[in-house]
């Protein structure tokens, strides 16, 4: 990840009041990296400016930043931090293009080719703990005294003609055995949608489960057997180009103009 430092996140929900009705709910991820040598410029930008400009995009809720602790799969060299905005829209595709704008500005501080905005939507709700049977809070573990929140975000590509049977069975069985981690709180799907610039890859399913463990480490140590083991039933008719994150937060969320 060494040059990357910017890797950003948005769920979009939909709302009433103002807002149309037809108002959807959307995940808008905004991936960036610094050109070699400016990482400190690039920083002192995003921080100061480009946060404070995606604020006061309308329909903006919060932003809070999120630091990648550990990649359970090998994976594409994405930025090691997460920014997540909380946002109410009725059509992302106008957001994705204004948050896309907005990270340009950035200019020849970014490596070229870097700036990539890809947007999700949900597959349903979200899948609480409490819901699946099976489901057990996280063990302790030797050394480690507080309980720490973070999330998994597990991206995921179908097979081209399967598509249909890798969302049943994700949906149906691999989804909830995730969930039976200990110390996952909930899980929800997406799919993504929509991505700028056109022509940009990254894969086609998210699905983000939150956690609540005293070691990260042990907890993907405990992901990683179950796959092995088949506790966790495989994904069916999975394509290249899928990887695993952790993140955890590394500051407050941010509150919305």
């Amino acid at each position: 990840m060494k040059g990357l430092s910017v890797f950003a996140v948005a769920m979009l929900l939909g709302l009433g009041g103002t807002q149309s009705l037809s108002a959807a709910t959307y995940q808008v991820f905004e991936f960036s990296s610094p050109a070699d040598g400016r990482e400190a410029e690039f920083e002192l930008w995003y921080t100061a400016h480009h946060v404070s400009e995606i604020l006061r995009v309308q329909g903006v809720k919060t932003v809070q930043r999120f630091r990648i602790e550990q990649a359970q799969r090998p994976g594409p060299a994405y930025p090691a931090d997460v920014l997540l905005i909380t946002l109410d829209a009725a059509d992302e595709h106008p957001i994705a293009v204004k948050l896309a704008s907005l990270l340009s500005k950035a200019g020849s501080l970014l490596e070229k080719d870097a700036g990539i905005t890809a947007v999700y939507a949900p597959l349903g709700s979200r899948l609480m703990a409490k819901d699946v049977p099976g489901t057990v809070p996280a063990p302790e573990v030797s050394g480690a005294t507080e309980l720490k929140s973070f999330h998994l975000w597990a991206f995921v590509n179908a097979q081209q003609g399967h598509e249909e049977e890798f969302n049943k069975g994700y949906s149906d069985e691999h989804f909830p055995d995730v969930i039976r981690n200990p110390g996952i709180q909930w899980g929800q799907r997406s799919k993504k949608t929509d991505i700028l610039p056109a022509g940009a890859q990254f894969p086609d399913y998210l699905a983000d489960y939150a956690y609540s463990a005293y070691d990260i480490a042990a907890a993907n140590a405990e992901v990683n057997r179950r796959l092995a083991e088949h506790i966790t039933r495989p994904i069916p008719f999975p394509a290249k180009g899928g990887h695993t994150w952790y993140a955890a937060a590394i500051g407050p969320a941010l509150p919305g103009k």
